[in-house]
């Protein structure tokens, strides 16, 4: 179970790495995509102050688990170039998270604030990490980076993905669909749309290539297979055996 607000043992610790401001000219590809999405994010939250509206959380629980007392006095794009300089992942990771994060603002389950929107987006890019790096790295590992203890990331990540619905596929569609929305927000313009990630594109070619396979099945043998073969971007890993033992206790308790 997440821990109240008030019951939180320290606030994101922004001194464990120093803020790195990099010249746009000298930023690489993966630094400028991490500024990029932190850049949206702020743009996003930006917009919502100046409409002058109470934030008034869907899921008051839930929202204060994501909250800190005060903003952290580390920017988002700074915060996001932490991970690039710590950890070795690819880009995906960045845009799922973005993506994650969006999806539970407009699917009305959390707005997102210039007080929560650090540890959403840590704990989606926990979730990125898991489905779309072959070897993730540990959640203590990510803790450090992200500047809180392991017991709390591992809470937040169960809480994410319980309310997330475990829905983390992305349709190619989607993806480019939602990286030129951050585009847009982060100001930055693209006369043609990126390339999907190779990754994305192959898992759907499987995907289809399984639908395509189990229609040519006869019925017994492709009810065999149902259980067998999953998308790629839905395949259970070892990380989510605990998460879904809490999924199974979440259902009993709403009976």
């Amino acid at each position: 179970m997440t821990q109240p607000v008030s019951q939180r043992s320290s606030p994101i610790q922004t001194n464990v790495y120093p803020q790195l401001p990099i010249p746009v000219s000298t930023q690489s590809p993966l630094e400028r995509t991490a500024v990029e999405v932190g850049t949206a994010l702020e743009t996003l939250i930006r917009r919502q102050q100046e409409d002058n509206v109470e934030v008034i959380q869907p899921d008051v629980v839930f929202a204060d688990a994501f909250e800190c007392l005060k903003p952290p006095s580390i920017s988002i794009p700074n915060y996001l170039l932490r991970f690039v300089t710590r950890l070795d992942l690819e880009e995906p990771c960045y845009i799922a998270a973005f993506i994650y994060v969006l999806r539970l603002q407009e699917d009305d389950k959390i707005v997102i604030t210039a007080k929560n929107v650090h540890r959403l987006i840590l704990i989606s890019f926990c979730a990125a990490m898991k489905i779309f790096d072959d070897k993730p790295y540990k959640n203590k590992d990510l803790a450090i980076v992200g500047g809180i203890s392991t017991k709390e990331l591992c809470d937040l990540e169960v809480a994410f993905c319980l309310k997330a619905d475990f829905n983390f596929q992305i349709e190619p569609n989607d993806y480019e669909s939602y990286r030129e929305q951050m585009a847009k927000l982060a100001g930055v313009r693209r006369s043609v749309p990126p390339a999907l990630s190779a990754r994305i594109r192959a898992s759907q070619r499987r995907l289809l290539d399984t639908k395509e396979a189990k229609s040519k099945m006869p019925d017994e043998e492709a009810t065999s297979a149902q259980h067998k073969t999953v998308s790629v971007l839905n395949e259970p890993a070892p990380w989510s055996t605990r998460i879904r033992s809490a999924l199974r206790f979440d259902r009993k308790a709403r009976d």
